[in-house]
């Protein structure tokens, strides 16, 4: 065939068409890229396809040096296409191998744009959500959740429980960086469980209650689902705040903070008579009566183990940390249920009667006791006392010193049941297992002040004479700093605070009830660089309510009322003893009037103090905030500071 041209409609470049089986074929210009279709040679010879002075391409083979491009636009899509043959160094161009078509890649420029475009979206969108999953992880990470504990594997299902309702945070204001502490509140983010796992169950729970009106539940709530909530990890879950129980009146607004007296001119509270636990009520025998397809705990806490019953049921409780205690346990011992088709309340007892724990209601609250608090039994006990009463003289000042210090309403004397006699070695003592572990208490830490080994099997950390709260100075003094945007739930203040210390705080609820204090209470917390004794006292003595530091990893929120109900004992050895009978008597007098006369025994209070000649150390039974007031007065009279 003889060789024709034709023109380039794109560039105007006049082509060479050397071979026939390219006719009718849409080849790409060599010039500017753009597709072209190969007509066929007119039937008269084109005599002008030769007398070009070479302005014209040959299709089919590349040109020797590409032109620069006259256009951006062409220039922008000159990369739609294949690109043409390379060219060797210093030789011919290759030739093709076949006609320059697109590859099975090819698509048009206007589809190409829409596929950028489309991509384009398609990363934006995956950036916005990978963001939004960081943030939300950051704000998990700084939301204040109760400390970490381990809950050890566990499994709950219910075939008629449901999550339980979780109110989301206020979120307080940003506090004041501190180079000690600094603490933030989470923002409005509700609690959730982690990514895998399903909420926790928990049985229907009334609607979250308002200001004006007490909480109860919906009567026309729907049937819950029978089938099986699934596994949960009670320790990774956070806790949700428990409601209000049924029946229960909403709390008073939270009344003016009253005149502050200092602690050595308030009289004594009256001591809170012993009143017998009322009768659950219909909603919290219901709560416990939910079946549950299977529980399993391995090696728990008990107080997580409160924590995840409290949550679960939407009631409170109360550890009775002193019965705990005198069956020689603590809040750290381990509970372990494998249990099928029992009911909430089946479970728990089954898991605290293993320690020979039990659980008690009261009204709209539970306990967690013993089973001698809940049957007290009285038993017999023999005690050898040789090495602190030789003599029958002093074992008699001795036995004197037990009915005063040690439980003094629960002997005969006072109407109790309790009897001490003396023989050749020592005591016989009819008690109430927790009054033989007071007694025995009592008789350790009275020997450790005078030089001699302990005799009993209290643990070496319960017979320390160092208060509790002196061994805790260092976390009261810690400064905290929290500002929260307005009120607050109590269960979320409480465990903003957990999260912040080293200690257990936990609420006596039972004693705290009758004020309208309670989980949904709304609260106002604030403090900046604030210690932490001291902000527990702005925070709680409004509303008459107190602290103690029932160890030094403990601490326990209760009412002024019951801690003045609740004298404990301690002894302080004395830098400076006195000589005689004289300054003894003056040494007594003074303590009594500084810390208020009528607190003690001579003037009708439950306060007791006296004198330990061989011991040199002043024994002292007051609650808590007055002993604050003894180890003050002590510190400052031998010359050095306390908290």
């Amino acid at each position: 065939m003889k060789p024709y041209s034709i023109v380039c409609t794109t560039c105007q470049s006049r082509l060479r068409v050397r071979k026939a089986s390219a006719i009718g074929e849409i080849l790409a210009c060599p010039k500017c890229g753009s597709m072209v279709l190969i007509t066929p040679p007119p039937d008269t010879a084109d005599s002008r396809s030769d007398s070009g002075s070479g302005s014209a391409a040959e299709i089919g083979s590349p040109p020797a040096a590409a032109e620069p491009q006259k256009s951006e636009r062409k220039q922008r899509f000159r990369g739609d296409f294949p690109p043409p043959p390379t060219v060797a160094q210093n030789g011919p161009p290759h030739a093709p191998t076949g006609p320059m078509l697109p590859d099975n890649q090819w698509a048009s420029p206007t589809a190409q744009r829409v596929r950028k475009w489309g991509l384009l979206a398609a990363a934006a969108l995956l950036g916005i959500i990978l963001a939004i999953a960081v943030v939300s992880l950051i704000a998990k990470s700084m939301s204040p959740h109760s400390k970490p504990s381990t809950m050890g594997n566990s499994k709950v299902s219910s075939n008629n429980a449901q999550p339980a309702d979780t109110q989301p945070e206020i979120s307080p204001t940003d506090a004041e960086p501190d180079s000690t502490t600094t603490d933030h509140a989470t923002a409005n983010e509700p609690k959730s469980p982690p990514d895998g796992q399903p909420p926790s169950p928990a049985l229907p729970s009334p609607e979250p209650p308002n200001d004006s009106q007490p909480m109860a539940p919906e009567p026309d709530a729907p049937a819950p689902a029978s089938e099986p909530v699934g596994e949960t990890r009670p320790s990774d879950a956070p806790p949700a705040p428990p409601k209000t129980p049924a029946g229960q009146a909403s709390p008073a607004p939270e009344p003016a903070t009253p005149p502050t007296i200092p602690d050595s001119k308030m009289p004594p509270k009256p001591a809170s008579p012993v009143t017998t636990p009322s009768p659950p009520s219909e909603d919290v025998k219901a709560r416990l009566a939910v079946v549950l397809i299977s529980i399993e705990f391995e090696s728990v806490p008990l107080s997580n183990f409160a924590d995840f019953v409290s949550n679960m049921t939407g009631i409170p409780i109360t550890l009775d940390l002193d019965a705990i205690q005198a069956a020689g346990l603590d809040t750290e011992t381990k509970l372990t249920i494998d249990a099928r088709g029992v009911t909430v309340q089946q479970a728990v007892q089954a898991a605290l009667k293993a320690h020979e724990l039990a659980m008690r209601l009261d009204g709209d609250q539970i306990v967690f006791t013993t089973q001698d608090a809940v049957d007290p039994k009285v038993t017999q006990r023999q005690y050898t006392v040789l090495d602190l009463a030789p003599d029958p003289t002093k074992l008699q000042a001795l036995a004197v010193q037990i009915t005063r210090f040690v439980a003094p309403t629960r002997w005969q004397d006072a109407g109790g049941q309790g009897r001490i006699t003396t023989n050749e070695t020592g005591f016989v003592i009819d008690q109430d297992a927790s009054t033989h572990f007071q007694v025995a208490r009592f008789l350790d830490r009275l020997r450790v002040t005078r030089g001699l080994l302990p005799r009993t099997e209290v643990p070496k950390e319960l017979i320390d004479i160092k208060p509790a709260f002196q061994q805790a100075a260092k976390d009261l003094a810690r400064p905290i700093t929290v500002t929260f945007g307005g009120t607050v739930h109590v269960s979320h203040a409480l465990q903003f605070l957990q999260a912040k210390i080293d200690a257990n705080l936990l609420v006596n609820w039972c004693a705290v009830a009758p004020t309208g204090w309670l989980p949904s209470t709304k609260t106002h917390l604030e403090g900046r660089k604030m210690p932490l004794e001291q902000l527990l006292q702005q925070w709680l003595r409004p509303q008459k309510l107190g602290y103690r530091l029932f160890d030094k990893e403990t601490i326990q929120i209760t009412t002024e009322a019951w801690l003045d109900a609740h004298p404990e004992t301690e002894f302080y050895v004395l830098k400076t003893p006195p000589k005689n009978e004289a300054e003894i008597e003056s040494l007594l007098t003074n303590l009594r009037d500084h810390v208020g006369t009528a607190r003690f025994a001579q003037a009708g209070g439950l306060g007791q103090v006296a004198y330990d000649t061989d011991g040199r150390c002043l024994i002292v039974s007051l609650p808590q905030p007055a002993q604050r007031i003894v180890a003050r007065w002590l510190a400052d009279r031998n010359g050095k500071s306390a908290p």
